[in-house]
Parts: structure tokens; sequence; C-alpha cells
């Protein structure tokens, strides 16, 4: 089975951290190539010890899938702000927070 995993990189360290949602896991290395080995031994890791106590194996992506949806809470006087930019732009709050989260002015 194939599992998707994040990775980042670690400023602090100038190393890589990866996690794998399935499985909650986080693997950290300072080389790229080892540090996908480690991902690799360590899903293995977690399936054979899921087979030996019984746990359900999660589905490829099944424990990653993502809706779209972000429940935010923001002061009201952002919130106030966001609405009004947005109404000056001619677009909706969503359209607007879209549009400044991916860096379109």
């Amino acid at each position: 089975m194939k599992y998707n995993y994040i990775f980042t990189v670690n400023c602090d360290t100038d190393g890589y951290i990866a996690y794998v949602p399935a499985f909650d896991i986080t693997v950290v290395d300072d080389n790229i190539g080892d540090l996908i080995t480690a991902i690799e031994t360590a899903i293995e890791t977690c399936i054979r010890v899921y087979k030996e106590e019984g746990v359900s194996i999660p589905d490829e992506d099944k424990e990653f899938v993502l809706s779209g949806k972000i429940a935010l809470r923001v002061p009201r006087s952002l919130h106030k702000k966001i609405i009004m930019r947005a109404r000056c732009e001619g677009v909706s709050m969503n359209q607007y927070i879209v549009s400044r989260l991916s860096g379109k002015e």
C-alpha cells in the first residue's frame, strides 16, 4: 500500500521532517534519501504491529481526505475589515480570503 506523507524542511537543523497522517507518525533525518527509507520502514513497522495487535490498517490516504473547509475564529475587528475589503473588491468574503492566502492581490 502507498500512503501520502508531508515533507517539511527544518530550518533550525537543515534537516527534513516527514509526517504520515494515516499512521500519525513523524520521521526526522538530515538526508532526504535516508528520510524516505526511514518513512517506508516506519510504515512497514506500523503495518506489522497493527496486524500483530489486531488493529485495522488504514486504507491508502483514507485518513487524509480534505474537505476544503476551514473553520476560523478571528477578532470582530478583523472580521469587519475582511468584509469591508471584500465588498470593495466586489467579491465574497470567502473569495477574498482565498485570494489573499494564495498570494493573489
